[in-house]
């Protein structure tokens, strides 16, 4: 595994150097730059949650992109009509990074001597001045100018070695009977010991509609870190069919009817048509992301038969590339909506979505995200019926919790903080803080805190590690705390919602939201004030950002004197899930059925 992981990467760095240093490749351009931020000043966040999209949407229609030849002819060569939604979600992402570049550089983030190039084309320009004209601050930036018409030629023709590399840097299959499946699925959380009762990366499989046999899981490289590469063995270990995206050799049918082709032929015709344009490093860009993320999707096809995709990762351009493919070769790939994403702000990558479905909760979901209307799918909470299978079963899932209560269970969860989010360093200690007072002043009340991620605290400064380890430290001295570990434990957000008489959520985090249409009480911490219909309506009631009021409330429901699911009207709740039943699992693989 290291010797493949060394090999991996030794190919990455070789091929950020070629994209980079002599095709001019924009995104290797900013990845060379880049580098991570703890925590970004709230009107900078507010900026790039509310009006990233509408950026994207600006530069495309200034520059009259949708209508450039560059992407007819590529929609040609792939038969589909998603590669302007490819242009804006790859515009996303790129001004996601520059902006956060410009930033950093504007705030003195960055190494003392060091100084931004980018070159002179209409996108850099554009995102420049976008940032300057908000915040007025100005930075000094080395312009590149464009390459020539010679160079650009031979990029053309490099592209064409990068693509034969990739199509056979892991060998090729001659021949061989493909195998065919329902549905893959990426193998993310894994399958036993841990990650709960029901939430794994079989959850789709229920033995009558969708058998094991009907389900092929891949990792997408050797994973590095912990839960994914729990995953990984998970997978292989399993009766369940698995690949590494990474290994698969391509059929030598696929590269000679295909590859050639399309990635060869065809998209080689795009270039040479637009290199006279301004935007020309634009579209090499593009069609340099497109191949690498693509080409390891048409190996996929020249090993297995595949009915569908059930995707996870909707923020990166890359889903949109691997739907190219999918849909090239007859094969649904979906998308499904995870957390509560009705702030006003735009979350993070939620936008121009290439899948043929995307399923979501309710109606309350479709505010906020770019996209053709057409692929909405409600469907309900999906996992509702998991989570009602835990409140029915309480007692025992509870006792190999370990946690031995007959009373009530209040739960609190954190959130992820710093970064492009408005959670400060304070903010994340203080829900960890609140959840101590309590648990101290209601001895007989069982609290369990359940962290997104146990070890997230290292990331805090030295002091708030500090506040945050004293906090830790007395909770777990007292008998009726009970902390999940994430690294360790076994149990998810579904069996922490599922045993719980109150769920309390750090800002507006999707835990409560969760908890209320599966009727348990849930209850909202959100000091940084984030915009979601649920405080506009109910401030003081289920959203709180004074800790005395938190707790009076948490304090009423368990005395029986309050109740936040009496406050919700019936026509709010099936706005965030569309059904009063729990069969949004079962319409899911339905529909998954139905289609293939």
């Amino acid at each position: 595994m290291k010797i493949l992981n060394n090999i991996s990467n030794i190919e990455k760095n070789i091929g950020n150097y070629i994209r980079r240093a002599l095709l001019g490749d924009l995104l290797s351009n900013l990845n060379f730059f880049e580098s991570g931020c703890k925590q970004r000043k709230v009107d900078y966040v507010e900026w790039i949650k509310c009006e990233l999209v509408n950026i994207v949407n600006e530069f495309v229609k200034k520059n009259k992109l949708a209508k450039a030849p560059f992407f007819s002819r590529v929609n040609r060569a792939f038969k589909t009509e998603r590669f302007e939604i490819f242009l804006k979600k790859w515009l996303f992402e790129y001004f996601n990074k520059l902006f956060g570049i410009l930033d950093n550089f504007a705030n003195d983030r960055v190494k003392p001597g060091t100084n931004l190039e980018l070159e002179d084309n209409p996108l850099n320009r554009f995102g420049v001045e976008k940032y300057f004209s908000k915040f007025g601050i100005d930075t000094l930036i080395k312009w590149r100018r464009q390459t020539n018409l010679s160079i650009r030629i031979l990029g053309i023709f490099l592209t064409k070695l990068i693509v034969l590399f990739f199509s056979f840097n892991r060998g090729f299959r001659i021949s061989g009977k493909r195998k065919e499946y329902k549905v893959m699925r990426e193998a993310l959380w894994g399958l036993y010991d841990y990650d709960g009762l029901y939430f794994h990366d079989d959850f789709l499989v229920d033995g009558e509609k969708i058998k094991k046999e009907d389900l092929l899981l891949f990792s997408r490289s050797l994973p590095k870190d912990g839960a994914r590469l729990k995953a990984y063995h998970d997978a292989r270990r399993s009766p369940y069919a698995h690949f590494n995206l990474q290994l698969l050799p391509l059929g030598i049918g696929a590269f000679i009817f295909r590859v050639v082709p399309n990635y060869i032929f065809l998209a080689a015709r795009a270039l040479l048509g637009s290199i006279g344009s301004d935007n020309y490093s634009l579209f090499l860009s593009l069609y340099l992301y497109f191949i690498v993320r693509a080409l390891p999707y048409e190996k996929v096809f020249s090993c297995f038969n595949i009915k569908a995709e059930m995707g996870h990762m909707y923020s990166s351009p890359s889903s949109v590339a691997e739907a190219i493919v999918c849909h090239s070769h007859g094969a649904k790939y979906y998308l499904m909506h995870w957390s509560d994403l009705s702030k006003t702000a735009y979350e993070e990558g939620v936008s121009f979505l290439g899948c043929d479905k995307y399923f979501l909760w309710g109606k309350a979901h479709i505010k906020g995200i770019e996209g053709t209307k057409e692929i909405f799918e409600l469907i309900g909470y999906p996992f509702k019926a998991f989570v009602e299978k835990i409140k029915f079963n309480r007692r025992e899932v509870l006792s190999l919790m370990g946690i031995n209560t007959e009373g009530k269970v209040v739960t609190f969860f954190d959130e992820s903080f710093g970064g492009e989010t408005k959670i400060k360093e304070e903010y994340f200690v203080n829900i960890w803080k609140i959840a101590l007072r309590f648990c101290l002043e209601n001895k007989d009340i069982t609290v369990i805190m359940k962290p997104k991620d146990i070890n997230r605290y290292k990331n805090l400064s030295e002091n708030f590690k500090k506040r945050f380890l004293d906090i830790k430290s007395e909770m777990e001295k007292l008998p009726n705390m009970y902390i999940i570990d994430t690294e360790k434990g076994r149990w998810c957000f579904i069996e922490a919602i599922g045993v719980s008489d109150v769920v309390i959520t750090q800002y507006m985090g999707s835990s409560a939201t969760i908890a209320i249409v599966c009727g348990v009480e849930g209850l909202y911490f959100d000091e940084a004030g984030y915009d979601h219909p649920f405080r506009r309506r109910f401030k003081d009631k289920i959203v709180f950002d004074d800790q005395n009021k938190l707790l009076d409330m948490v304090s009423g429901i368990i005395r029986g004197k309050e109740s936040t699911l009496r406050d919700i009207p019936y026509s709010v709740l099936r706005d965030y899930d569309s059904y009063d039943d729990d069969r949004g699992i079962d319409r899911l693989r339905e529909i998954l059925l139905c289609e293939n």
